[in-house]
């Protein structure tokens, strides 16, 4: 491999982990109140599972479930997603309020 095939390989696997080794998962809880979620989120890395779990669990805080109102997907790959809290709380979901 040549030295300019090595360095675009080094750079675009430093690209495509940059936004995981800033917010150091792969996602990012943005904003959250009684009312709203909104996460950030690289769709090539996201654990949707986890990422959820804390999204009800921040709703179940309030007593409530949580129901997507949006998704955007930007130029870089990167998502937001907003979660309303409304609704009744999935069972067994242990409620854990976030503080920025």
């Amino acid at each position: 491999m040549n030295k300019l095939t090595m360095m675009i390989v080094v750079v675009f696997s430093l690209t495509i982990t940059g936004c995981v080794a800033v917010w150091g998962q792969s996602y990012n809880i943005d904003f959250a109140d009684k009312d709203v979620v909104q996460v950030n989120y690289d769709a090539s890395v996201i654990n949707y599972p986890h990422m959820l779990a804390q999204v009800a669990s921040h709703c179940a805080a309030y007593g409530k479930g949580y129901v997507n109102d949006s998704t955007i997907t930007n130029g870089w790959g990167i998502t937001m997603a907003v979660y309303r809290c409304k609704g009744k709380p999935e069972p067994n979901v242990v409620p854990v309020e976030f503080k920025r």
